[in-house]
């Protein structure tokens, strides 16, 4: 699952732009929101994130 998100903010990540290092900014949740948190410890939620993160980058590189 990838979801694009609409507003946007701008962070000057020295990693994403140092053209030698393939790098991706990856946000799961926001912790400040109780329902987010909770899920982010909940280990089958980890596993739907981290599929979603390596299905999206196989994705890109097909």
């Amino acid at each position: 699952m990838v979801i694009c998100i609409k507003n946007t903010e701008k962070a000057n990540f020295i990693v994403l732009k140092t053209p030698s290092i393939p790098s991706v900014v990856v946000e799961t949740a926001l912790i400040s929101n109780p329902k987010e948190e909770k899920r982010l410890n909940n280990s089958k939620e980890q596993d739907k994130v981290a599929n979603a993160i390596y299905q999206g980058i196989l994705d890109y590189y097909k």
